[in-house]
C-alpha cells in the first residue's frame, strides 16, 4: 500500500505440539458478536448497494513448486491456516436491522483438487475468473479455495469477502500457506503468528473516543476549509451508474522500472509518488489547465506489528490534493507529494465518508472528490521460495479507474492493474493509450526532474505517429490528367438525382 517504508511482511513461525494449536478457548454455548469497523461497514455498504454484482470479492492465484508437495499437505496447510486466522472464520449476522459479526468454529474442509495438468494458461484465467465473478454472500463462510495441480507446480486459488480481507491479508494467505507446506513437508508442526481481527474492533472504537480522532479531524477539517475541486478523468462523460469494470494488465519495461528504482532511490521517494505526479499532471493537463485534481489513495491503515500480522479488512482510503502548477518543477512537484503524504499519513485513520461528511456541512454540492484510486502494493512473500502471485479482478469498480502498481514479486519489474468502469470507458484501447499517458509522464520525471510542468509532453512518441502521420495519412488516388470541375461534372452525370 502506500507507504514511504518498505513494507516487507515476515513472520514467525515456531514448532510446537499440533494439539496446541488452538491457541484460543472459544465456548460455543455463547455467541459472542461484534461490530463492523469502519473499512467493514463501507464494504457491506457498496455490496448491499450492488447485491448482483461481485464488488466485494478480493483474490488471486499463488503458484509454486516444492519437492514433496501434494494435495492433502495443501488441503492441510489451508485449514491449520482457517483455524489459526480469527479473520477467516468471521461470520455475518443482522439482528433488529443492525449488522454484527462473530468468529464461528473452525470444522476440517475438504478443498476441491482440480486436474489442469491439460489446462492451458488461459483457461486457467478462465476458471479463476469465473470464481472472482461469483458473488460471495453474507450467509455463510465468506472465503472460497481451491487447488489445481499443474505439470510442474501447483496453483491455489484464494476468492474473498473484501470485508474479512484485503491486500495485505492476501500476502499474509500466501505467506503462510508457503511456510506451513514447507513445514509439514519436513514433517514438523506450524504455528502462525496471526493475531485476532476482534482486537482491531475494539481498538478503532477507543479511536472513536481518543482525543487523535478529534486532532484527525481538525485536520481534514484544514486541510479541505476552501472548496474543494472535482476534477474528473473524463470531462465530458456521464456519471457511471454501474461500477462493472474490466482490467487491463501491462508491466512497465525493465529499463523504465530500473529509472524509476534509481530516482526513488536517489531521493528517498515512494514510487508511488511519481506515479501520482503524473497523474496529477494528466489530469490537469485533460481539464484544461490551472486546477487542482485529487486522488483518491488507498492506504494501509495499519500500525504497529501486530495489525501487520492480522488478517481482515484494514485498508481504508484518503485523498491527496495537488495543484500540478505550471511552473514547477517535476522535483518540486514529487517533494510537495511526498510531504503531503508525511502529512496524511500521520491522519489515515480518520474515515474517508467522515472526511465528506465535513466537507458537505460547507459545501453541500461536494459529493466526491476524485474519479481515481491509486495504490502500490509492495508486500512481499518470502523470495526463498520459488512462488509468483497473480491477482485477478472481481469485474467490478466503484471509480471510473483503480490504477494499482505492484512491485510484490521481485521480478525487477513494476506491474500495471488498471481496473477502468466499461460504461467510462467502452474500449480498452482507450484505457491502453491512458496508461502509455501516464508511463511518457513518468519516463520524464524520472529522467528530467528539473523539467517544469509546463514543459511536459503527455503524448508518447507512439500516439504522436498515431496522430501525426496514421490519421493525417488521407492520400488517394484520382486522375490526375483532369481538372476538378471535370471531375466533379463526371460525378455528377453518374448520379444527377443526388
Amino acid at each position: 500500500m502506500l507507504r514511504e517504508q518498505k513494507l516487507t511482511q515476515k513472520f514467525t513461525y515456531k514448532i510446537r505440539d499440533i494439539e496446541a494449536y488452538s491457541w484460543r478457548k472459544r465456548d460455543s454455548s455463547i455467541m459472542q458478536t461484534y461490530n463492523l469497523t469502519t473499512p467493514q461497514q463501507n464494504i457491506y455498504n457498496e455490496t448491499k448497494f450492488y447485491s448482483d454484482t461481485a464488488l466485494g470479492n478480493i483474490g488471486g492465484t499463488l503458484e509454486f513448486s516444492m519437492d514433496g508437495l501434494t494435495s492433502e499437505i495443501i488441503e492441510k496447510a489451508i485449514n491449520l491456516l482457517i483455524d489459526a486466522a480469527e479473520g477467516l472464520r468471521l461470520r455475518i449476522t443482522e439482528n433488529d436491522g443492525e449488522v454484527y459479526q462473530y468468529v464461528s468454529e473452525h470444522e476440517y474442509e475438504s478443498i476441491t483438487v482440480i486436474d489442469a495438468i491439460e489446462m492451458t494458461d488461459e483457461q486457467i484465467d478462465e476458471r479463476v475468473s469465473a470464481m472472482m465473478r461469483t458473488p460471495i454472500t453474507y450467509d455463510g463462510k465468506l472465503y472460497r479455495f481451491e487447488i489445481l495441480q499443474r505439470a510442474d507446480s501447483w496453483l491455489i486459488v484464494a476468492v474473498m469477502h473484501h470485508i474479512i480481507s484485503d491486500a495485505w491479508s492476501m500476502t499474509i494467505v500466501d505467506d503462510a500457506i508457503l511456510h506451513v507446506c514447507e513445514a509439514l513437508i519436513k514433517g514438523e508442526e506450524p504455528v502462525l503468528n496471526i493475531a485476532p481481527y476482534t482486537d482491531f474492533v475494539a481498538k478503532e472504537q477507543e479511536y472513536f473516543a481518543s482525543k487523535k480522532y478529534q486532532k484527525d479531524k481538525a485536520f481534514w477539517s484544514e486541510m479541505y476549509a476552501e472548496h474543494p475541486e472535482y476534477v474528473r478523468l473524463k470531462p465530458n462523460a456521464m456519471t457511471s451508474t454501474s461500477p462493472a469494470a474490466n482490467r487491463l494488465y501491462a508491466e512497465v519495461s525493465p529499463t523504465l522500472s530500473k529509472q524509476i528504482k534509481a530516482f526513488c532511490s536517489e531521493y528517498e521517494y515512494s514510487p508511488a509518488t511519481v506515479f501520482e505526479a503524473a497523474m496529477l499532471i494528466y489530469l490537469d493537463r485533460i481539464n484544461g489547465g490551472g486546477k487542482t485534481p485529487s486522488l483518491g489513495l488507498a492506504v494501509l491503515n495499519r500500525d504497529g506489528a501486530k495489525d501487520k500480522r492480522t488478517l481482515g479488512m484494514f485498508i481504508s482510503t484518503i485523498p491527496l490534493t495537488a495543484k500540478p502548477s505550471e511552473d514547477k518543477s517535476l522535483g518540486e512537484l514529487c517533494a510537495e507529494i511526498n510531504d503531503l503524504h508525511l502529512q496524511i499519513f500521520r491522519h489515515q485513520k480518520y474515515p474517508y465518508f467522515h472526511i465528506l461528511s465535513g466537507i458537505h456541512q460547507h459545501y453541500d454540492d461536494v459529493e466526491k472528490l476524485f474519479d481515481v484510486m491509486m495504490s502500490y502494493q509492495n508486500a512481499q512473500i518470502d523470495a526463498d521460495i520459488n512462488a509468483r502471485s497473480k491477482w485477478y479482478t472481481n469485474g467490478n469498480s466503484e471509480v471510473a479507474l483503480a490504477f494499482h502498481i505492484d512491485d510484490r514479486d521481485h521480478l525487477g519489474v513494476y506491474k500495471l492493474n488498471l481496473d477502468y468502469q466499461t460504461e467510462q470507458f467502452p474500449d480498452e484501447a482507450e484505457v491502453a493509450l491512458l496508461k502509455d499517458r501516464i508511463l511518457c509522464i513518468v519516463e520524464q520525471i524520472t529522467a528530467k526532474s528539473d523539467m517544469t510542468v509546463a514543459d511536459v509532453g503527455i503524448l508518447p512518441e507512439s500516439e504522436k505517429e498515431l496522430i501525426i502521420h496514421t490519421f493525417n495519412d488521407t492520400a488517394v488516388d484520382y486522375p490526375s490528367d483532369k481538372c476538378v470541375h471535370q471531375l466533379f461534372e463526371a460525378v455528377a452525370a453518374n448520379i444527377p438525382d443526388e
